[in-house]
């Protein structure tokens, strides 16, 4: 920033000059799109009512990586989205291996 005076102002004039340092350009331009991302934690998402815990700890890591690259809303709800079916995965895992250890299934009568 360079402040320039002149002898009859009071107030000098202030002309903001704009400094470029190499490694911010750099590093904005390397950052890229957060659509592969977003992409994938979409896919994640439909893969994981199959495989839960694996490709939903996968969708939420693709949502941080969308954040990190820009798209926030995306980013925020690939997380939630993928948080939550993961506890339902959970919930389902604990509920389908309380009813076989139950003994209820072997009352079932099987042809």
């Amino acid at each position: 920033m360079r402040i320039r005076g002149t002898q009859h102002n009071f107030y000098p004039e202030v002309t903001v000059v704009e400094e470029r340092n190499p490694s911010v350009i750099n590093k904005q331009h390397s950052q890229g799109s957060p659509t592969v991302f977003n992409v994938l934690g979409w896919v994640f998402f439909v893969l994981g009512f199959f495989i839960p815990f694996i490709f939903n700890i996968a969708g939420i890591i693709m949502g941080v990586f969308s954040i990190k690259r820009g798209s926030k809303t995306q980013g925020t709800v690939l997380i939630v989205l993928h948080s939550l079916w993961l506890l339902l995965g959970i919930l389902g895992s604990i509920l389908g291996l309380a009813i076989i250890g139950s003994g209820v299934l072997d009352q079932v009568p099987m042809e």
